[in-house]
């Protein structure tokens, strides 16, 4: 076997452990929206020619032409560990491809040298190590670093996703706040609740209420769609993803879809009325990323507004004292989060239990009730999700809750 009959079933193996980890999601991009490929050309504006390289990614949006996003991959069939040249050539190559973010990648049988290792943490290299068991996903041989450099890569998709949204000059767009939404929403449900011929306020009963009185046509998207739901403004019509049906998610996306039709249904681009707004996945706490352009407006508005329709404040309130009162909990409408196991046994029940009541999922809840405050977490059981600084007094913030319990007249 000549060396390049040799380097190709290399080449093949790589080629093979990439799609592996991609279909395995390790690679933090959605599949769907992927292509490998073997000796592409890219255009280098250093060298003013193109460059082959070995296999790579292209992550690509659904309407778009171009990736956004393409991983480089270089393939090493050595017997040594790689040189730290190997891996500067490599970096020189990457800067002079334009046009979209690079991703690069090695994939090799003997690990990188300790200065090439260097370089390739600090350029955001991913490291792939091929064994007889299979592969390893290594950058530093750290987990911390390799979850990180994951979630770079979806910030940044996340990014470009939003940038190629803005292509043109959106117009219609509001910047409304919490509280405005929140009017909106009571609005919307005084409404709903003034057609007597509705007794009860679940899904069912506000789509007939929309199809009646708002002209809204719902249907369905097919089970192998990627999209979980779509608003299109042109016929005011909402599509969902039919496999979703009967799932707690369900319910979050009639309403995320709904908030678009009340929020976002005179958005236009150019002039023109946007065509739809098609959504692949749901971040409830979008609002934890920067507001820093209309995508990100828009799908924040409509988490909102969602949640709103969805856990009205009154009747979610409500549902927690009952609760509270049934199993003798005392501080009603207060849910205090912290190492104390009785604590935590009575956050998953009632968790439990308000997902069951309002059909959604625990992390719809659990940033809800974040949001309105009724949900208080002390440090010490998580830092990240403490709603106040260690340095506050616990039991002033108790006295608080008390008070604003008190105010609500319960």
């Amino acid at each position: 076997m000549n060396s390049t009959e040799k380097g190709d079933i290399f080449e093949q193996k790589c080629y093979d452990v990439l799609n592996t980890a991609l279909q395995n999601g390790e690679l933090g991009i959605i599949p769907q929206n992927c292509q490998i490929f073997q000796k592409k050309k890219y255009y280098s504006s250093d060298r003013e020619d193109d460059i082959v390289f070995d296999l790579s990614i292209e992550v690509t949006l659904p309407r778009s032409k171009k990736p956004t996003l393409v991983y480089i991959i270089e393939c090493k069939d050595l017997n040594h560990n790689i040189p730290v040249d190997d891996v500067e050539e490599f970096q020189s190559k990457l800067s002079g491809i334009k046009g979209f973010q690079t991703k690069g990648v090695f994939i090799a049988k003997k690990p990188l040298q300790k200065s090439g290792k260097k370089i390739a943490n600090n350029k955001g290299f991913m490291f792939i190590q091929l064994n007889d068991d299979g592969y390893n996903i290594i950058l530093d041989k750290k987990e911390r670093i390799l979850r990180e450099d994951s979630e770079l890569v979806l910030e940044n998709i996340r990014n470009k996703i939003y940038e190629s949204f803005l292509t043109n000059s959106i117009y219609g767009l509001k910047k409304i706040t919490k509280k405005e939404i929140s009017k909106i929403s009571i609005g919307i449900l005084n409404d709903f609740i003034s057609r007597n011929e509705y007794k009860y306020l679940n899904i069912e009963n506000f789509i007939l209420f929309l199809e009646k009185y708002h002209n809204v046509t719902f249907g369905f998207l097919t089970s192998s769609c990627n999209e979980f739901g779509q608003f299109i403004p042109k016929t005011n019509t909402i599509l969902i993803n039919q496999n979703l049906v009967g799932s707690n998610k369900y319910s979050f996306i009639v309403f995320h879809e709904v908030a678009h039709y009340f929020l976002h249904r005179n958005v236009r681009i150019n002039g023109n009325l946007y065509e739809s707004f098609t959504d692949a996945q749901f971040d409830f706490v979008e609002n934890k990323y920067s507001l820093n352009n209309a995508k990100n407006w828009i799908e924040w508005q409509a988490n909102y507004l969602a949640a709103c329709l969805l856990l009205p404040e009154h009747m979610l309130y409500n549902a927690i004292v009952m609760w509270q009162t049934k199993n003798s909990i005392r501080n009603k409408g207060t849910i205090f989060l912290d190492k104390q196991r009785v604590n935590k046994e009575d956050y998953i029940n009632l968790s439990n239990h308000l997902c069951a009541t309002f059909n959604t999922t625990k992390t719809v809840i659990k940033y809800r009730l974040l949001d309105l405050k009724i949900l208080i977490i002390d440090p010490s059981y998580s830092t990240k999700n403490a709603t106040y600084s260690p340095l506050d007094n616990m039991e002033k913030i108790r006295q608080q809750s008390l008070e604003r319990d008190r105010a609500r007249n319960y």
